[in-house]
């Protein structure tokens, strides 16, 4: 049993990288298609970072510690000097 801080460690180590530098090792298989690729960044770090099955079940991704793993990407916008997500992250359970 891991605690909510070791994740969270982990998670930070994520923070400014791309995909090619977080998972150096990783073979990309997927097509070059909008479609297909709009959630790969989240699948390869759910499967190859954090090591966890691919699923939609609704309990926590750490069910050890009741935690939940969320990603998206941001951009940065020059003209407001600001980081963005570039789509909505929807949260629909707190506990």
């Amino acid at each position: 049993m891991k605690s909510e801080r070791t994740y969270i460690e982990k998670a930070r180590k994520l923070e400014g990288k791309t995909i090619n530098e977080a998972l150096p090792n990783l073979v990309i298989n997927y097509a070059n298609n909008r479609r297909i690729t709009k959630s790969v960044f989240a699948n390869y770090i759910e499967r190859d970072y954090f090591k966890l099955d691919l699923n939609s079940f609704s309990r926590p991704d750490f069910e050890d510690v009741s935690m939940e793993l969320k990603t998206t990407g941001i951009h940065y916008i020059n003209s407001r000097n600001l980081y963005n997500a570039k789509e909505r992250l929807v949260l629909t359970q707190i506990d």
